[in-house]
């Protein structure tokens, strides 16, 4: 009979390789994880300068379920002979290149790990009592078959990109593939900045740091009321703890589907520290060119469709938007 494994994962991000990282400490388990990708690299196109994660370094891949993990962050500086640099900055929050660079630490030392292999399909063996899963090697046309007990999906998300845009329309693009496209975009007479969470934030923050007219216009529109900080208070967090997570597991779909809808502050929005910063440079820009503004912050908007007109991608989108509520109460202020 075929080897059946304790456990396969699909898709290799820090989730599934934090179970990779806990599960090599138990040696009676065998596990596999695969993801088509050929090597780890966590949002490499916003590693921006000075980004940092939204999250403690205890929070890494191992730390919270296994203190005493060799895979920890900290075991990482020690490794990296960085641990005392570290601790004199006395931040909590890890740097995202140094957050990347840690997980490909981890992934160097994981025999479990295997990169360049994408899942077919899965389906369950009743008879076997076990999942089957069939993945591809590459671009190969050769196929293998896998034998599991448990079965661990953590693909990540897809980059969400509105129906009505045309992906394949020069100087249009998702924050993911950011700085694969900056050279481009900074050749462009306006940038248009659409959403308010976290990554909007920083690359407007950063377009900040370019020279006042370089681009000539930048637009940051949202369709919520303001650009909301992430709710990051003590009694929130609580929310975060393994014994809220059982409580919670045990509410009924209806409770926790109301429960959701009013989370958004948990884990959608702005850092704090960002908005300060972000504000600060705006007010900067007002006493260094008064009148002169090129910087439009547009609340209470939604996008509703785009075009592009004639002059390619040095030319403005025609962006079709409507507006909510409220006027565009901060377009002026700076």
């Amino acid at each position: 009979m075929k080897k059946i494994y304790d456990l396969v994962g699909i898709g290799i991000g820090p989730f599934n390789l934090g179970l990779a990282a806990l599960a090599q400490s138990h040696t009676n388990l065998k596990c596999l994880f695969f993801d088509k990708k050929t090597v780890f690299n966590w949002h490499i196109n916003m590693i921006l300068p000075g980004t940092r994660l939204q999250v403690p370094f205890h929070a890494d891949l191992v730390t919270l379920a296994d203190p005493k993990s060799d895979y920890s962050f900290l075991a990482y500086l020690k490794a990296k002979r960085r641990l005392f640099r570290f601790t004199i900055r006395e931040g909590q929050f890890p740097l995202r290149w140094e957050y990347n660079d840690y997980c490909k630490w981890v992934v160097e030392q994981l025999n479990t790990l295997r990169f360049g292999y994408s899942c077919e399909d899965i389906s369950y063996d009743h008879q076997r009592a076990c999942y089957r899963v069939k993945v591809r090697q590459g671009a190969l046309k050769r196929t293998r078959i896998y034998w599991s007990r448990r079965l661990v999906i953590g693909v990540g998300t897809v980059p969400s990109v509105p129906d009505f845009i045309d992906p394949t329309m020069p100087g249009v693009f998702h924050s993911e593939n950011y700085l694969e496209n900056k050279h481009d975009l900074l050749s462009g007479h306006t940038i248009t900045i659409v959403g308010s969470g976290q990554s909007a934030a920083e690359i407007f923050n950063e377009l900040l740091d370019l020279k006042p007219e370089t681009p000539r216009q930048i637009f940051w529109y949202t369709r919520s009321a303001r650009f909301y900080p992430m709710d990051y208070t003590k009694f929130s967090l609580e929310m975060t703890s393994p014994d809220y997570i059982d409580h919670f597991f045990k509410l009924s779909v209806a409770t926790k589907r109301s429960i959701l809808e009013n989370q958004n502050g948990l884990y959608k929005g702005i850092n704090a520290a960002l908005i300060e910063t972000i504000y600060d440079k705006l007010y900067e820009r007002s006493l260094d060119r008064p009148g002169r503004n090129n910087v439009h912050l547009c609340p209470n908007v939604s996008l509703k469709g785009t075009k592009p007109l004639a002059g390619g991608l040095n030319a403005p989108f025609s962006i079709m938007k409507q507006k909510r509520i409220l006027n565009m109460a901060l377009t002026d202020l700076f």
